[in-house]
Order: C-alpha cells, then sequence, then structure tokens
C-alpha cells in the first residue's frame, strides 16, 4: 500500500509539474516506417551515433537486429530517451512467456539488464577498445595476421574496469556497469557487464495510439554519491537519488507474438529511458512519453 501511494504521489505530482507548464515547445521525430513522436525542444538529437549494439559486443548480444536509432539528451533533466527499430525475435512467446524471459531469466535466456547493457547504454567505445587490447595482450595472442597467428588462443577471462567521461551517456553506461568481463571458451569470445545491483519491476502492458508496448524497468539500488555528482557535473540535488531505466518494446497492436500472414514482417519499436530525480521513480515520466507515439494511421492529439 505505501508503494501504490508513492506511485500516486509520483503521478500527481508530474501532472501538476505539467499544469504549470501549459505551454511547452515541442518537435515532432518521424521515423522512416512512419511512426512518430512528439518530444519537448528540450530534448536534443545525438549526432555522433553508434551501432546498436557496438561492434565488440555485437557477438554476445541477444538476438536482435536494428534497422533505426534515435538518441536525445535532456540536460536540464539529466535524461537520456532512446527510440530504436528492429526485427522480432519474440515470436513463438505469449506474454507470460515474454515477461519470464526478460524479468525472470537466469543464466540461460539474456534478462532485462543484458538488453540494457548491450543495445542501450553500453560501455563507451573507449572502454570497449581498451578492454579488447587488455585482453589480447594478457591472453598472449600473436599478430592474428601471421602464420602462428592461431596458436596462442588459449582459454582466457579478464575482468576490465572502464574510465569514463562527464556525459550523459557515460553516466547511465557507469550506473549500469563499472566494468567488462570478456572470457574466451573452446575458442569463442564472450563479452558481458559486471552489473550493479538493481529492483527490477513487474512487467506492464500499456496500450496507447493502436500500440501494445511491455514496459520493463531496472531501478539501481545504489543512491548517486557527491562524488558521481561532481564527476558527471550532474545538479547538486540528485545527490541521494537513484538511476532508473526503462525499456518497452511495442507494436501494433496486437503485438506480434505469433507469425500473421496479413502482417508480414511486423517490426518492434523500442523505447529506452534513463532518469534520476526526486520520488520513488521516474515511470509517469516515461508512461507520458510512451503516450506521445503515434502510429501512422492515429495521433495522440
Amino acid at each position: 500500500m505505501a508503494s501504490l501511494l508513492a506511485c500516486a504521489f509520483a503521478a500527481l505530482g508530474f501532472a501538476r509539474h505539467q499544469a504549470r507548464n501549459p505551454y511547452q515547445p515541442t518537435q515532432r521525430v518521424s521515423l522512416s516506417n512512419g511512426f512518430s513522436i512528439q518530444l519537448p525542444v528540450a530534448w536534443t538529437a545525438r549526432t555522433n551515433l553508434r551501432h546498436v549494439p557496438p561492434a565488440r559486443l555485437a557477438g554476445s548480444a541477444p538476438p536482435l537486429t536494428f534497422s533505426e536509432m534515435h538518441v536525445w539528451d535532456n540536460p536540464a533533466e539529466s535524461s537520456v530517451l532512446e527510440l530504436d527499430v528492429s526485427n522480432n525475435p519474440f515470436l513463438g512467446l505469449d506474454e507470460t512467456a515474454l515477461d519470464a524471459r526478460i524479468d525472470g531469466a537466469r543464466n540461460s535466456s539474456p534478462a532485462l539488464l543484458d538488453y540494457l547493457f548491450y543495445f542501450f547504454f553500453p560501455p563507451p567505445r573507449d572502454c570497449l577498445d581498451g578492454a579488447s587490447a587488455a585482453f589480447h595482450s594478457k591472453a598472449g595472442d600473436a599478430d592474428s595476421g601471421s602464420k602462428n597467428g592461431g596458436k596462442s588462443r588459449r582459454d582466457f577471462d579478464l575482468s576490465y574496469d572502464c574510465v569514463f567521461l562527464p556525459t550523459l551517456a557515460d553516466f547511465y553506461a557507469s550506473q549500469l556497469t563499472a566494468s567488462l568481463h570478456i572470457s574466451r571458451a573452446n575458442g569463442a569470445t564472450h563479452w558481458r557487464g559486471h552489473v550493479q545491483r538493481f529492483y527490477l519491476a513487474s512487467m506492464e502492458s500499456v496500450q496507447s495510439n493502436d500500440l501494445t508496448f511491455y514496459v520493463f524497468e531496472a531501478q539501481a539500488e545504489s543512491p548517486i554519491s557527491r562524488a558521481v555528482v561532481n564527476h558527471f557535473n550532474l545538479p547538486d540535488s540528485l545527490e541521494g537519488t537513484q538511476a532508473d531505466f526503462f525499456w518497452a518494446v511495442g507494436a501494433p497492436t496486437p503485438f506480434p507474438f505469433v507469425p500473421d500472414p496479413t502482417r508480414k514482417n511486423v517490426p518492434l519499436i523500442h523505447v529506452a529511458y534513463a532518469a534520476l530525480g526526486p520520488g520513488p521513480n521516474k515511470r509517469p515520466e516515461f508512461l507520458h512519453i510512451l503516450h506521445q507515439i503515434s502510429a501512422p494511421w492515429g495521433s495522440p492529439y
């Protein structure tokens, strides 16, 4: 009951904030397949977009293939938003199986934190490059171009601590995982993150503008320290708050869990969001963002 009341008060506070700001200049961003999102102009688009997933993580990532990616930063709110389009690896599942696969997976299928790590909030490129160089050096790899290049590819493990720059992208990457683990076994190399401790909320189904979204949330258990606030140039008021990560996977209703000959190759929409601030969580803000996404045949206004 206390948790429900806290969420209700957070939603009420967000609604009051919107009411105090009845006019907020907005921008509409359209995707190539006709979907669009309405955002306040405080969100600025990133121009130096990365591969999804980063090339060094691709061989270890879950089976998702992205065809489009948009990322925005909101420095005033210390938030990051990402909108992507991908294929659908969830055919053959249902809502219960999707929940078990993402939130309930242990050691077999990738879990929520894996998706956040590989696709949406990965370590910075310099960290990935440094870890790769350290791994090959300590493993004693020979020059891959030499005739003896394959003789020293022994099994090996390495942990590598990242160095993060004072950017929003690096901040949320650091809150998700501060170090990398690389292993080689039987000639295959696997990358994963040493993830922090998180509270995982229950999956939620959201219907909006003829779209079905399944929402997953991971809230960091460790509060932001003064040292972290200073390093990443965050507002002092954010000391003691916790990073909140969201991922929503959506599609035109009904969500395609089974092949549909009338709707072949239905792409999935991914909405990833990371924020922090006072209150129990940032769920009201994220749900508000989801309701600003419209399909080609519908509009939220």
